[in-house]
């Protein structure tokens, strides 16, 4: 019987961002021959401290009871020996053919348990394995091997008309991946399902088999967008893996990845982290650090971390899977390059997009080059550039690439979940570009596949209908707009929860729109519930936190709360102020996203209260705080219009001011240059 691992969900994250301008040349044109000048993603060195390094990130010394080569290529052959045994006895002709083949398989299954023993059981004289609390444990081969000792045991006992029947749910495995291949979830789904309830009956609830079929069925089952029921198969997958295998066996780990990444989805962020966190401990226990589970838990972290708003922690998790997968599947390897894809979305939402675009446009370049321009890691390379370019403002570039990429998709299939993901980001973007009867007409095609492909619940069905109200919104059809929002909120709180990202930019839109209709009173009661939300899921020190906050003081403002719009505005211009410092970049870079997290509106806003407040004094520092960092990068590049605009306020020296900390910037980012190549240098020399 073969036997499958739970499917893992990768998490890919992208979302479009518009910020200010920038000058980066584009990759090569569509269907450009660049092998002539082969590209490769240059990565800097990244060899950090272990001690810089999370907990779960830092290597552990362990050695694992792994058989000898030559013991372990014995114990191979029998598997396969087995596994035909196996087979046989499913499906000869006859039933003494079939427990002639069991037999047989019992003995070799036997054999595999006495070798296995010798080299990798814990004896009198010696533990070769502990579990995390250093007590002594069987190591998971070794259980494996009893366990399918039992199992070739059971199977000799049913009748031959069960053993068919477990014949034909094996044959469902290779059923179940083509349809997967095809896009087709509801019919994986319905397979997996039917292999889940069969092999519960003939082998039992807590066998292996069944409870990978379980989990298989809870990952097609989310893809439909039924958050409920994946959650109960997925849930209890994973206590049936623990209980029946322990927590240090690839498969609990597996389902833990899987459960871990529905949390996510479901905004439950720290269960999320809590989850994946205890799997990457267990695979790097009982794995190779090459394994590929290590990877995927670094990667959804690394999701996890950028949802909560840590993106410093995020680009640690980011950095480490993109090297981690250069060594061990080399620059060119899919995984690599949606790595650093991953990493150049991560960078730009943090405000570093020359960074990101240049890797994200090597990681394109490359998967043209070695993948062909219809692989799907290509195509997401395609999607990702799309976003960095939008980043910068450059919309009829970004425009051009991903209807490049829909395409592309389209060449590959009709119909994908991918393609609706393309078209789903350049109805974003034309809504930007105020092409509305465009994005609408791109909008309800994405809406129709996603109900398709999805049904009417699922998280991108109802991430599509929002942005179909955020042009209705941006059109001026507020009233249409909060019904819209209103009828929205109570399908996303029972599918995602009240935590999710999507939930609560609902909340946000819906407050928003509830105050230009002039219904104050209701407008601050979701504006609160929209902060509280984001503070609780994302922190206060998050791009989208103080979006919420600036909202909810413009509100507090207008119902003549001055003092408290002031606290919320002067938190908000902080927290925005503490991300802008993450930055390091060129002023382009800094400018941009300092109109991302629109740090000159909340400084205007904050400027006003202080005026209604009578304090003119804090409200000029508050137009500094809001202004400067605009002024100093104009400054950098145009001093001549700087010095007009700031002589024009009647205060001359303030030129000076500026000046003054320009030099200090600089000075201070040459010192932090040259404290970076001594310590490069003192690397080398070690």
């Amino acid at each position: 019987m073969q036997h499958i691992h739970t499917l893992i969900t990768r998490i890919l994250v992208g979302s479009v961002l518009i910020a200010g301008p920038g000058a980066l040349s584009p990759p090569a044109a569509f269907g450009q021959d660049t092998s002539a000048s082969p590209v490769t993603l240059d990565l800097p060195e990244w060899n950090p401290d272990p001690e810089n390094l999370p907990p779960e990130l830092r290597p552990l010394d362990i050695v694992r009871p792994t058989l000898p080569d030559s013991v372990a290529q014995t114990v191979s052959e029998l598997e396969l020996r087995v596994k035909d045994f196996e087979a046989i006895g499913l499906t000869a002709s006859t039933e003494a053919e079939q427990i002639a083949a069991i037999d047989e398989a019992i003995d070799l299954a036997q054999r595999i348990i006495d070798i296995r023993e010798t080299h990798q059981g814990n004896a009198p004289e010696m533990v070769r394995w502990r579990d995390a609390d250093g007590r002594p444990a069987e190591w998971y081969q070794l259980g494996d091997a009893h366990r399918r000792l039992r199992r070739v045991k059971l199977v000799r006992s049913l009748s031959t008309s069960v053993r068919a029947e477990l014949a034909l749910l094996d044959e469902i495995d290779d059923q179940v991946t083509d349809a997967y291949s095809q896009n087709d979830d509801a019919k994986a789904e319905r397979l997996s399902f039917k292999q889940w309830q069969g092999r519960r009956r003939v082998l039992g609830a807590s066998d292996a088999l069944t409870l990978a079929s379980q989990g298989n069925s809870g990952f097609f089952v989310l893809r439909l967008g039924d958050i409920a029921s994946a959650d109960d198969r997925l849930s209890g997958a994973l206590a049936g893996f623990r209980d029946t295998l322990g927590h240090d066996h690839p498969d609990s780990i597996g389902s833990a990845i899987s459960l871990g990444a529905l949390r996510d989805q479901q905004g439950e962020l720290a269960e999320a982290a809590k989850l994946l966190k205890e799997a990457l401990r267990s695979a790097s226990r009982v794995l190779d650090p090459q394994h590929p589970y290590i990877a995927t838990c670094v990667n959804n972290l690394a999701s996890v971390r950028r949802k909560q708003g840590e993106f410093t922690g995020a680009e640690v998790y980011r950095r480490w899977t993109l090297h981690s997968r250069t060594e061990t599947l080399g620059a060119d390897h899919p995984d690599t390059l949606q790595a650093a894809v991953n990493l150049g979305v991560l960078l730009i939402e943090s405000g570093r997009i020359g960074e990101a675009e240049v890797l994200i446009q090597a990681a394109y370049r490359i998967g043209q080059e070695r993948l062909g321009e219809r692989h799907r890691t290509t195509i997401f390379a395609l999607d990702s550039l799309a976003i960095a370019l939008a980043s910068r403002g450059a919309l009829t570039e970004a425009t051009s690439y991903l209807e490049e990429a829909i395409t592309r998709r389209r060449a590959v299939a009709p119909l994908s979940a991918e393609l609706l993901l393309s078209m789903h980001s350049l109805g974003a973007i034309l809504i930007k570009q105020k092409r509305f009867d465009d994005a609408h007409d791109v909008l309800e095609q994405t809406l129709e596949g996603y109900e398709r492909l999805h049904g009417f619940e699922h998280p991108l069905t109802l991430s599509i209908r929002y942005n179909l109200l955020v042009l209705q919104h941006d059109q001026g059809a507020l009233s249409q707009a909060r019904l819209g929002y209103e009828s929205l909120l109570p399908l996303q709180r029972n599918v995602l929860g009240n935590r999710d990202p999507a939930t609560l930019r609902t909340f946000d839109a819906l407050g928003t729109a509830l105050a230009s209709l002039g219904e104050l009173s209701e407008a601050r009661d979701i504006l609160e519930q929209a902060v509280a939300g984001r503070r609780q899921s994302l922190g206060s020190r998050h791009g989208e936190t103080v979006r919420s906050m600036m909202n909810l003081a413009r509100v507090l403002e207008r119902q003549g709360y001055y003092a408290d719009s002031a606290s919320l505005l002067d938190e908000s211009l902080s927290a925005a102020e503490s991300l802008r410092a993450d930055v390091v970049g060129s002023s382009v870079q800094r400018a941009a996203y300092s109109g991302v997290l629109h740090i000159d509106q909340i400084g205007a806003s904050l400027a006003h209260v202080h005026l209604r407040l009578g304090s003119s004094d804090r409200a000029l520092d508050a137009i500094e705080r809001g202004r400067s960092r605009a002024a100093l990068d104009l400054l950098s590049q145009d001093e001549n219009t700087l010095v007009t605009a700031l002589q024009a306020t009647g205060d001359p020296g303030r030129v000076a001011k500026y000046r003054a900390a320009l030099d200090a910037e600089h000075a201070a980012l040459a010192v932090l240059r040259e404290a970076e190549a001594r310590l490069a240098a003192v690397e080398r020399e070690n």
